[in-house]
């Protein structure tokens, strides 16, 4: 039951993240307002889940404001990176960032996997939120590939790798055991890619934003908040 449980949480996240890759592929007509939702979920996912989460596992562990400047070098080390790609490999470019949407995918499911094992009510809390967010994964993967002009058939292939993650993690959960300090790092980091993300590559440029468009933002944003505050945890 320990095993099937966490897994079974990673395969509703999998669907959720799915339901969001045709939720994207439908409003591709819709391409500014779909960019205001992507942009705006993934910043109220860094800002109010993914950076209290950090500050929160790291209490007592690091001290006071260690886990921002750990998202503050997530920020400037996907920069540099995504600067690199962007001057010698647009390929390598558009998989950049639906592989950190891959990466933190699986990490909801090994934080779902671990919160199981420490109690039924904690796991639960996580794997909702995992699913919540699953939504968004999906919205976000294809929205990002498509914004670095790749192609439908690159984005259901990352949408189906995304998908597999948060069960590959749940899975993992049960024969790994992550330190507080290295898990506080993994979301510290990913906070502050997620940034980036949100801010540089997502977010409409004023010429192309409406007032549609600011009002997806800010209800994505919106949302999320109340998710965090709903669900407490992850």
């Amino acid at each position: 039951m320990h095993f099937l449980l966490p897994v079974g949480f990673g395969i509703l996240s999998g669907l959720s993240i799915l339901a969001g890759g045709v939720i994207a592929r439908a409003m591709l007509d819709r391409r500014t307002l779909l960019l205001s939702l992507s942009s705006g979920a993934i910043l109220a996912i860094a800002l109010i889940a993914l950076l209290p989460e950090a500050v929160e596992l790291s209490a007592g562990v690091w001290a006071g404001p260690t886990a921002f400047i750990i998202a503050a070098l997530g920020y400037a080390g996907y920069l540099m990176l995504d600067r690199a790609t962007a001057a010698n490999s647009d390929i390598l470019g558009r998989h950049l960032g639906p592989a950190s949407f891959f990466l933190h995918a699986l990490i909801d499911g090994l934080m779902a996997g671990i919160g199981f094992s420490l109690s039924f009510d904690t796991g639960l809390l996580m794997a909702c939120a995992a699913i919540v967010h699953g939504l968004a994964h999906g919205i976000n993967t294809v929205s990002l590939v498509t914004r670095r002009a790749g192609t439908a058939a690159l984005a259901r292939r990352w949408l189906g790798a995304n998908a597999i993650a948060p069960v590959i993690g749940a899975t993992l959960a049960s024969f790994i055991v992550l330190s507080q300090p290295a898990l506080a790092a993994l979301v510290a980091i990913f906070a502050g890619i997620f940034l980036f993300i949100a801010t540089s590559e997502l977010m409409p440029s004023p010429r192309e934003q409406s007032p549609a468009g600011s009002a997806l933002l800010v209800s994505a944003i919106l949302a999320i908040a109340l998710v965090r505050t709903t669900f407490g945890g992850h």
